[in-house]
């Protein structure tokens, strides 16, 4: 579980950057935010997605197969989770910092969800 959440630390921290960089180059654009969660969801996933199959789970799961499936699905709601702590954390606080920070605090929970879930039904032994 620790290799888990190491590798998940490291996502956050890509989705976050990625989001900060295209928050700095849209900034003047009015769907910056929307951009930016976007940009930062898929660096994010793809991330992810490499880590959890190749070494935490040590599987070889194409994204098209059933497992696949059910890790972008699972991911889909996961994500949903983390928009929520962020989109809440941005309109509240009006502050790209309060913003990431709830991004953070989604991506955690998220996570720690989707380990269970994927450990249980995605990469099962």
């Amino acid at each position: 579980m620790f290799k888990y959440f190491c590798a998940s630390y490291f996502s956050l921290i890509v989705n976050l950057m990625a989001q900060y960089a295209s928050h700095c180059l849209f900034y003047n654009f009015t769907m910056e935010l929307y951009i930016s969660i976007l940009i930062g969801t898929l660096v994010g996933f793809f991330s992810k997605f490499v880590l959890d199959t190749k070494y935490i789970f040590k599987s070889k799961i194409k994204v098209i197969s059933n497992e696949g499936f059910l890790y972008c699905w699972f991911s889909i709601f996961i994500t949903a989770v983390y928009f929520v702590f962020e989109l809440s954390f941005g309109y509240v606080f009006d502050s790209i910092e309060m913003r990431l920070i709830g991004a953070f605090i989604g991506l955690n929970v998220g996570y720690l969800v989707k380990y269970k879930v994927d450990e249980k039904y995605v990469f099962k032994k």
